[in-house]
């Protein structure tokens, strides 16, 4: 029960701070004259970041298994952006989902082992 409700916390904590990010990242890209080629490198990092904090904030509470837990992390994260983008745009595989996908493992896992030994 103590894993659900700390998941269940910081994905929360994760979310909100993307949607913030996000949003930054939307009116700087509207307001400056940056090439919108690189949005999509934008978004991978503001995944890595958010991700990153909140596999980081869930081992840290947990204090044990931070490789597993971030990993669970990065995964449930990916898996709740991706499915409902697929109810909002239909289910894709291509590229840039695999290199989400791949982006929010790593960086759980690199948060998980964070958090654990902080």
């Amino acid at each position: 029960m103590l894993y659900i409700k700390q998941y269940t916390k910081y994905m929360m904590l994760s979310y909100i701070l993307a949607f913030i990010l996000l949003c930054l990242t939307a009116v700087l890209f509207t307001y400056t004259n940056i090439n919108d080629g690189y949005m999509d490198t934008f978004v991978y990092v503001i995944v890595g970041i958010t991700n990153l904090i909140g596999s980081m904030l869930v081992a840290r509470k947990i204090k044990e298994k931070g490789i597993i837990l971030g990993v669970v992390f990065g995964l449930m994260y990916f898996l709740l952006i991706y499915l409902l983008s697929g109810v909002a745009f239909g289910f894709v595989m291509n590229v840039s989902v695999a290199i989400y996908l791949a982006t929010a493992i790593l960086t759980g896992m690199f948060g998980g082992i964070l958090g654990v030994n902080m």
